[in-house]
């Protein structure tokens, strides 16, 4: 079907301002007499009920509140943003108080931008002034809607011949249908190219798909598919400008950044980290662009949820930040984040886990460093967490299975404070694995294995190495034996 720019008019606010969309003060223009910073007129040809009107921009995936104004009683359709600070290149909203889009425009070198319309009516109705990059983004759009509404039209026919199974008519219609949906990329691709350094034709051309060649074929005949995946990943940014930092401030690039690190990697920390290294020296050239993309990626791994991305942000932090890669970073930011990437580091998967000493129920001194076992189990958990009450069962059932055939030892270390409680689950259960629990311990076990909710599992090989955390109990016979044949083969 047609590729369109709606995704140009999708809003979603999110109330919040990032320093992103401003720039320093600068000096009065004495010649004009007016200081400068941006100054956004609007005009309604209608009286609106709003009262309320906010100027809103893109930066990534989100919508960010940048400016609000109001209208006054002798001018209700009319109203005006302004600042002595001006705004940083990129795609704006004006959006009313009920949250709905009034209409798009572009910010590049002017930021004295009017603009007249008819709500109803956009596309047709807007006047645009002082801003021959807005002037141009609805230019294209009116090309677009007759191109767009002629295919509608078409659209209707073949339903109608479907509907009465006019075949020959079908098989008419479908021809000129082909021609106009046609008709409508080349137009699309036309504007791009004679605008190549527009930022509406950058974010058209950002939206394009990636034409694929056709598949290679394999010596026993069939189409190599894992050839098509390569391809594309490689060619995923070949349409985006990544040393322009205006795409940023478009409603595309954020998710394209997101598809790319999630879906089209490989999501192992070591695949990602080689991609994140790539990728970062191809924003060199715009400090500005390196900056988002730095930022980005080190939020999206802090926050991660999937085993193992930790590893991936502690490589950022050591790589970027520590080496004083990042220079808009304070000193406190950077000491917060090395301070988190060491604690994080000790327990990655492949470290040695560090030792934690503490009491059996008699008193008696255990350390998870002399279980015994080929493979030991640290579960952490608490006799009053709803959700380990219901885990802790499924543990035990494994460990009585495959103690023995997987050498497997489960040290069990308790939250709960209680003592009594604590024991008093571990007869009423017949709990047979190592239990430790109190006060008392060698190191603050919560800060060092970042304890932050009940239960949590590692699994560490006889020479301490962890090969898992945070798994669910189904998964550990599974990963010790894909453990075990990894072994084998690089022996």
């Amino acid at each position: 079907m047609i590729k369109s720019v709606k995704n140009l008019l999708l809003f979603t606010i999110c109330v919040m301002v990032l320093p992103a969309f401003a720039q320093k003060k600068t000096i009065s223009d004495p010649k004009q007499n007016i200081s400068q910073g941006y100054q956004v007129k609007v005009k309604l040809r209608s009286t609106p009920k709003d009262t309320l009107f906010y100027l809103v921009g893109y930066y990534g995936n989100k919508r960010v509140k940048v400016d609000s104004t109001t209208t006054q009683k002798a001018t209700p359709n009319q109203f005006v943003f302004k600042s002595d600070t001006s705004l940083q290149s990129g795609i704006y909203m004006v959006v009313n108080q009920r949250h709905m889009q009034l209409f798009e425009f572009v910010v590049d070198k002017s930021q004295r931008i009017s603009v007249e319309l008819d709500t109803m009516n956009i596309i047709n109705t807007i006047v645009v002034k002082n801003s021959p990059e807005t002037q141009l983004f609805y230019q294209y759009l009116r090309g677009l809607t007759q191109r767009q509404d002629s295919v509608k039209e078409i659209e209707k026919v073949l339903d109608y011949a479907q509907q009465t199974q006019n075949n020959a008519l079908f098989k008419s219609k479908y021809v000129d249908y082909l021609a106009a949906i046609n008709k409508t990329e080349k137009y699309t691709s036309l504007f791009i190219a004679t605008h190549p350094k527009d930022l509406i034709a950058k974010v058209l051309k950002m939206n394009q798909e990636i034409e694929m060649p056709p598949l290679p074929t394999l010596p026993d005949g069939t189409k190599d598919s894992t050839w098509g995946w390569q391809y594309y990943k490689t060619h995923y940014w070949d349409n985006i400008d990544i040393t322009d930092v205006r795409m940023v401030r478009t409603p595309v690039f954020g998710n394209k950044i997101k598809v790319f690190f999630d879906d089209l990697i490989h999501q192992h920390p070591d695949s990602i980290m080689a991609e994140i290294d790539l990728f970062l020296s191809k924003t060199k050239p715009s400090k500005e662009m390196t900056r988002y993309v730095l930022t980005w990626l080190t939020d999206h791994y802090q926050q991660s949820t999937v085993v193992g991305h930790d590893a991936v942000f502690v490589h950022l932090v050591e790589k970027y930040f520590m080496s004083g890669e990042a220079p808009w970073m304070s000193e406190n930011m950077i000491r917060i984040y090395s301070k988190r990437a060491a604690q994080l580091k000790s327990i990655l998967i492949g470290a040695v886990i560090p030792e934690l000493v503490m009491q059996d129920t008699s008193g008696v001194l255990l350390s998870n460093y002399k279980t015994g076992a080929k493979y030991t189990i640290m579960w952490f958990w608490d006799p009053d967490c709803t959700h380990c009450v219901v885990e802790t069962p499924k543990l035990q059932a494994f460990y009585q299975q495959y103690k023995d055939s997987l050498g497997v030892e489960v040290f069990a270390v308790s939250l709960d404070k209680d003592l009594d409680r604590w024991k008093k689950y571990i007869r009423d259960n017949n709990q047979t694995w190592i239990n430790v629990g109190g006060e008392k311990a060698n190191i603050d076990y919560t800060m060092v294995f970042d304890l932050v909710a009940t239960p949590v599992v590692f699994v560490f090989d006889e020479r301490k190495r962890i090969i898992a955390k945070n798994i669910p109990i189904e998964n550990i016979k599974e990963i010790i034996l894909r453990y075990e044949d990894l072994i084998k083969n690089r022996k």
